[in-house]
């Protein structure tokens, strides 16, 4: 039977998941419901294509393909470069780190980020990095604009991801996702990272084409009192409203870049 592009993309979407440590051949078949002959058979496809590689315990990595074409994506995207400025005043403005979070899928990526003035840095996503849905305060945010069932059914989905983290399961997830949807904006305390705090806010439907992208902001968890949370959290929203203001641009940009409907592949 034929393995089509959206599985395919499954496959290295679950290997970018765990590209720190690479994932095995028998972990990813199960994660994805496949036959081991058959995920066997498309990665040696795709490790023939450098698009996957095995370390010396045989686990997978994306190859070096994708190295190349992710870079080329990250510096020469109007998305990006666009967002640049809203990312760095805010970094300068709050003293914080400050992150680009798109959805893709039940997944949340780090698009760019930014280093505020505070000496203690909390750079606890790379560009690139992913999440699952939910883990991170924009992520949060981000989950919170689908319906209770989808949200849900998505934190169930990645419950098989969440040891990697401090302190993050299902239930806890749950919780934040409600407290988002009551508070307006996304919050983790300690969860994603030991002893950071990382809030964010989705943007409106209607900006950048949809509600799958999103600004975080983390610091260490003491710098985070209610005031500067509030100070935090209204810093983000005006920048959300700079770039509302452009509205015609971004959605052009995205509807046409394959990023509409809260998806990235």
């Amino acid at each position: 039977m034929a393995f089509g592009i959206q599985r395919t993309s499954l496959v290295l979407r679950l290997i970018a998941s765990q590209q720190r440590n690479g994932i095995g051949l028998t972990k990813l078949a199960k994660t994805l419901s496949l036959e081991v002959p058959t995920a066997h058979r498309v990665l040696k496809e795709l490790e023939m294509a450098r698009m996957v590689q095995r370390d010396a315990n045989k686990r997978y990595h994306l190859g070096s393909l994708m190295l190349e074409l992710g870079v080329t994506a990250m510096y020469s995207s109007p998305l990006i470069d666009s967002f640049r400025p809203v990312l760095t005043g805010l970094a300068s403005r709050t003293g914080d780190t400050v992150f680009l979070i798109i959805r893709s899928g039940d997944e949340s990526v780090c698009l760019d980020r930014a280093e505020g003035s505070f000496p203690i840095k909390t750079l606890v996503m790379e560009k690139g990095g992913r999440r699952p849905l939910g883990v991170g305060g924009a992520s949060m945010h981000l989950l919170s604009q689908l319906d209770q069932e989808e949200a849900f059914e998505i934190i169930d989905g990645n419950a098989h991801r969440y040891a990697e983290f401090h302190d993050v399961n299902a239930e806890a997830l749950k919780l934040g996702y409600l407290q988002a949807r009551t508070e307006g904006y996304g919050i983790n305390r300690n969860r994603q990272t030991s002893g950071v705090t990382a809030v964010g806010v989705a943007l409106p439907q209607g900006v950048a084409g949809c509600t799958q992208l999103g600004i975080g902001v983390a610091c260490v968890t003491p710098r985070m009192t209610e005031s500067h949370l509030d100070f935090v959290i209204d810093e983000i929203k005006q920048a959300i409203n700079t770039v509302a203001c452009d509205v015609e641009t971004f959605s052009a940009y995205l509807n046409s870049s394959g990023f509409h409907r809260g998806c990235l592949v």
